[in-house]
């Protein structure tokens, strides 16, 4: 049985010229296509980092040991 991928994401980083992340000005939209582009991205966004919370709790109710094992290892830094 094979599957395709229906969502996908792309992160860039701005690198200055010895390859350090930087910062850059935010864009400013004025196309009507382009404003909702950017208004699906922050939708998107809020979506995965839900979908990021739940898959979390949920492995921490199904598995409380891997994550006591972390968190335990996290302490000693």
């Amino acid at each position: 049985m094979s599957s395709q991928a229906k969502d996908s994401s792309l992160m860039m980083v701005a690198v200055d010229f010895s390859n350090i992340p930087t910062r850059v000005p935010h864009v400013k939209t004025v196309q009507p296509q382009m404003i909702e582009v950017f208004e699906g991205a922050k939708t998107r966004r809020n979506h995965r980092l839900l979908q990021r919370k739940e898959i979390v709790q949920k492995e921490l109710s199904t598995h409380p040991e891997e994550f006591e094992q972390f968190t335990s290892n996290q302490d000693s830094l």
